[in-house]
């Protein structure tokens, strides 16, 4: 086990230059969906898909006992062309959590009712449902819950209430909507991320329960798990990330991401012990697991954000998305280079309770999908950060580096039984949906 340790202190100072003509391909709109919005993606064909549950949108029976259904909202580059289409389940409320893309067809987790009971489907070019599987066992788990591979595999996290507290279920579902197999992970407090690496396999990341005790450091370390498996269930990587106890109190990696060279970004957020306070954090690692660099960044008008989303750049760089919420607010993007230095980086007004949740590339701009107040919001930037909104301002950041003990270890899990079952849902299509312009 060796550190990842230096103790630099960069600070980065950036101009941001409002764009003072809207582009003919950016757009910013609002959509009153009175529902949380979720996840976004494109199709092959470059339509923007967003998912999330609506109350604004329901099915009669729904509306009619205050229920809220799940949708699919669908849109062209100019907004122009919108559809919205609903998906409902007698007597529960249902929401759309995930969205994955694959060629013409659309792979999708969520959860219904109370007990939030995990649900998996697949929905066609016209987001018409060609299956769906629901499960009486299994309750849904943090958010980052969906991984789909190009064959049309499936990996889902999932909690069994019956089971111990700090106990996970991922489960492989194929393209035809069987379920291949379902693996239990013990001492899960946390989960994270689950995505698809570049050859295919699935990543996935938690925070794990407990502590690890380095007597000969006489150090206590919280641990941060991340597993590697393939499409049948073989777990081929089980590596720890350790943290020093006495620095942080606690830690959370919203987004994994892996660059076409194969290293992965571990994209998120800690909380310092000493001052309570909270900073975005990355770790990049190379694909084995080693560790390339590790920096939290602080914001130098004081306020606390956390780093939600990111997606890649057409010259290998990252494009980061955060958020103040639960804070003080406000949406923060910015591209940053491969060794973590922001190139730019820029803050949109936002309450405390609106959410950050994706970013896309698409061509020269990037779409940015966020939660306000419980309705779909979204606009584009291009890669100078400049939008067609007047919302803007430029924010400045000082980063430095944090220290970060890796551990490899086999690992272990054990097969459980699936409990998955067919389920009907209700749809409902709306056409020619208008939304609001957020354009200035």
């Amino acid at each position: 086990m060796k550190y990842y340790l230096t103790c630099n202190l960069f600070i980065f100072s950036f101009i941001f230059i409002a764009c003072s003509q809207v582009a003919p391909d950016q757009q910013a709109f609002l959509l009153q969906t009175k529902g949380l919005t979720c996840d976004a993606a494109f199709t092959n064909s470059g339509e923007l898909l967003i998912s999330g549950e609506t109350a604004s949108f329901a099915g009669t029976a729904s509306k009619k006992t205050g229920l809220k259904d799940a949708y699919v909202f669908q849109t062209n580059s100019t907004s122009k062309s919108t559809s919205l289409t609903s998906y409902g389940i007698a007597d529960k409320s249902l929401r759309f959590e995930q969205i994955c893309p694959i060629e013409s067809v659309r792979y999708i987790s969520g959860n219904f009712g109370e007990d939030k009971n995990k649900l998996i489907c697949k929905l066609g070019s016209k987001n018409e449902v060609l299956w769906a599987m629901r499960s009486n066992i299994y309750k849904t788990i943090d958010k980052g819950d969906l991984a789909t591979d190009r064959s049309g595999n499936s990996l889902i996290p999932s909690k069994d209430p019956s089971a111990d507290a700090y106990e996970a279920c991922i489960h492989l579902f194929d393209a035809n909507g069987t379920c291949k197999w379902s693996r239990k992970l013990k001492a899960v407090e946390v989960w994270q991320d689950v995505i698809v690496m570049n050859d295919q396999k699935f990543m996935i990341s938690y925070k794990q329960k407990g502590a690890y005790i380095n007597g000969e450091l006489r150090k206590k370390y919280w641990i941060n798990t991340f597993q590697i498996v393939d499409p049948a269930g073989e777990l081929l990587q089980y590596r720890n990330f350790h943290f020093e106890y006495d620095l942080i109190t606690d830690w959370h990696f919203n987004k994994l991401l892996q660059d076409k060279k194969g290293n992965l970004y571990f994209i998120g957020k800690i909380e310092y012990r000493n001052s309570n306070r909270q900073e975005a954090f990355i770790i990049k690692t190379a694909s084995n697991g080693q560790i390339i660099w590790s920096h939290s960044y602080t914001a130098s008008n004081g306020m606390e954000y956390a780093f939600k989303n990111a997606c890649l750049t057409a010259n290998g760089n990252l494009m980061i998305l955060g958020d103040g919420y639960s804070k003080k607010g406000g949406i923060v993007f910015m591209e940053m280079d491969p060794e973590g230095k922001i190139n730019w980086a820029t803050l949109k007004a936002a309450a405390y309770f609106d959410q950050a949740m994706t970013i896309l590339s698409k061509g020269k701009n990037y779409e940015i999908i966020w939660d306000k107040l419980l309705n779909l919001a979204a606009f584009s930037c291009n890669v100078q950060g400049q939008t067609c909104t007047n919302d803007l301002q430029e924010i400045q950041f000082s980063q430095k580096n944090f220290p970060v003990l890796l551990n490899e270890n086999k690992g272990s899990w054990e097969s459980v039984s699936g409990d998955w079952e067919a389920i009907r849902l209700d749809v409902n299509s709306h056409g020619n949906v208008a939304v609001e312009n957020g354009c200035k």
